[in-house]
């Protein structure tokens, strides 16, 4: 056949769609197994069945059939593989919707993959599909309402990855209106280990994600080891309250042994002459100085002895934590700020390397799949979502009519878990009257 594309990408035993699909005429034919495409001709493995004008597109495809299977549970097939072949389905270009009657089964769940019979290459399987549809609390069921309520199929603008972003934006949207949903709790989530001399620990130490984690808005409670829960703080507190006299700041290359001076970061609060404490694998070590050169990035501890009581007997990595006037002992208070939590005081000898652990709210898992799970009781107000957004993108350009009964239903359904469904944790609140707590 002669092609106006020169030929160029094309190969030997590839599968092409002669056409485009849907209509009569459109075809899936195989190139030649040995001889390779040249110049303006591709040769096939066969004649084709239809007769195809000058212009006509070609296509190539990863797959030319699509194979159902049957297995009793609902396993992950991409790991062991179904038991039962149910049909072998060769895809025809003039339909966009094949089915296959099974009579033999009536429980456990269906898979799918698509194969490319040419070169036997399968695809992944399609998640399980439990026998007589997807169950109401899956992606697949709340796509298909929002299809059937539309009267439509996907479309080149309603495609199923447009309905995964619209039911990840719908998931969001309910999750942003009210934080403390139980299923997604996490409970004695490890943030990471206490470090003696450390008060600073990131929140992206944790496996999932916190909702909001530059506040306590999503921290419902936080322990060093087995302790009791730490006190929360606002970070207005945090600086006069708290941390009170307390200069800190960091190492900014390292400290050699006998070295006269120590370089740091911000060094403006510490005292003109005096002492700083470091702590190196859970040791607490003193320092003297008797001058410092002010900067807020490159600081000098000047006048540190060589030698005896004040001087540099280990190696101080950068980035160490240099105190003065701090607090050591069992931590008690936290707050949250910059995406990191800080504890207080600092974590002592017999509370260091200990877990930090949390009890927290984590962000909407994302779908992509239409097996996926949706996380909370949300299957409703989900599909209602995506059945009203894909009536806007059929009818009105896109934007949602207020009137629009799925939208009403999204929202009557929306407001009544909010009403309904109370978290099992305390949230104790105190009121504040002219910014003053009582």
């Amino acid at each position: 056949m002669d092609d106006d594309v020169g030929g160029y990408n094309f190969g030997i035993n590839q599968i092409l769609l002669l056409g485009e699909w849907g209509t009569q005429d459109a075809e899936i034919v195989a190139t030649h197994a040995s001889t390779v495409p040249a110049n303006t001709t591709i040769t096939l493995s066969a004649a084709t069945n239809y007769a195809h004008n000058a212009g006509t597109k070609v296509y190539r495809l990863r797959y030319n059939r699509v194979v159902i299977y049957h297995d009793a549970t609902a396993k992950n097939a991409n790991t062991t593989a179904p038991d039962t072949t149910i049909a072998t389905l060769t895809l025809q270009p003039n339909k966009f919707i094949l089915s296959v009657a099974d009579t033999t089964q009536t429980t456990g769940f269906y898979f799918a993959r698509y194969n490319d019979s040419v070169n036997t290459v399968n695809s992944l399987y399609t998640d399980a599909l439990t026998f007589g549809g997807w169950p109401t609390t899956r992606v697949g069921h709340a796509i298909e309402y929002a299809l059937q309520k539309n009267k439509t199929n996907f479309t080149d603008e309603i495609t199923r990855p447009y309905c995964y972003n619209e039911i990840n934006s719908c998931l969001k949207y309910i999750k942003g209106k009210q934080v403390r949903w139980d299923e997604y709790i996490i409970s004695n989530g490890i943030l990471g280990q206490s470090v003696r001399g450390t008060h600073r620990y990131a929140l992206s130490g944790l496996a999932t994600e916190i909702y909001d984690n530059d506040s306590n808005r999503s921290i419902i409670a936080v322990r060093v080891g087995d302790d009791s829960n730490l006190i929360y703080k606002d970070p207005e507190e945090w600086e006069g309250d708290i941390l009170g006299d307390t200069k800190f700041t960091q190492v900014t290359s390292t400290g050699a042994v006998g070295a006269t001076s120590l370089n740091i970061d911000n060094s403006y609060d510490f005292d003109d002459s005096g002492s700083v404490n470091v702590y190196v694998s859970g040791t607490s070590y003193n320092i003297t100085y008797t001058g410092v050169t002010r900067s807020a990035t490159a600081g000098v501890l000047t006048g540190v002895p060589a030698s005896g009581t004040g001087s540099i007997t280990v190696s101080i990595a950068a980035d160490t934590w240099v105190w003065q006037d701090e607090e050591e002992g069992e931590p008690k208070w936290f707050t949250i700020r910059n995406q990191n939590i800080e504890v207080w005081p600092l974590p002592d000898g017999s509370h260091d390397n200990m877990n930090i652990t949390m009890d927290y709210e984590t962000i909407a898992t994302e779908i992509d799949t239409d097996g996926d799970t949706l996380d909370v009781t949300q299957s409703y107000p989900v599909k209602y979502w995506l059945s009203a957004k894909i009536r806007a993108v059929k009818d009105n350009n896109g934007i949602i009519r207020q009137d629009d009964t799925d939208w009403i239903l999204f929202r009557e359904t929306t407001n009544d878990l909010i009403r309904t469904k109370r978290s099992a944790f305390r949230h104790p609140m105190m009121p504040k009257i002219n910014t003053i707590r009582y």
